[in-house]
């Protein structure tokens, strides 16, 4: 029971070192643990989440080229649904409209600079 007691007290705070001394120069960071960016922490960006490019009451139409190349990225790619923030059932109806427009020839396969093999 002795020992418990012993690890229940509480331990004296050790000065923190300075930069010459090998310490860390920056100060603490606010808000626990690591702080950071907003609400959803350092490594996921912002607190804020953007708008997607279709709302759920959008119609999602593969002539609508200008609103789709918007969904893809410069190497022709298209975006995952948590870039995008869409919604499963759009996200469906975005990625058939792409194909279709792939199809129609509206929109390219691959961007002119991804499919040559560099110099």
């Amino acid at each position: 029971m002795a020992e418990r007691d012993q690890a229940d007290e509480v331990r004296p705070e050790r000065p923190q070192r300075s930069a010459e001394e090998g310490g860390d120069s920056r100060p603490p960071r606010p808000g626990g643990r690591g702080g950071g960016r907003g609400p959803r922490g350092p490594r996921f960006g912002g607190g804020r989440r953007k708008e997607p490019i279709f709302a759920d009451n959008d119609v999602v139409d593969y002539k609508d080229i200008a609103r789709l190349r918007r969904c893809i990225d410069e190497r022709g790619k298209i975006l995952p649904r948590r870039r995008l923030n869409h919604s499963a059932h759009v996200q469906r109806e975005v990625t058939l409209a792409i194909k279709r427009a792939r199809h129609m020839a509206l929109l390219p396969y691959v961007s002119e600079s991804a499919g040559r093999p560099p110099r």
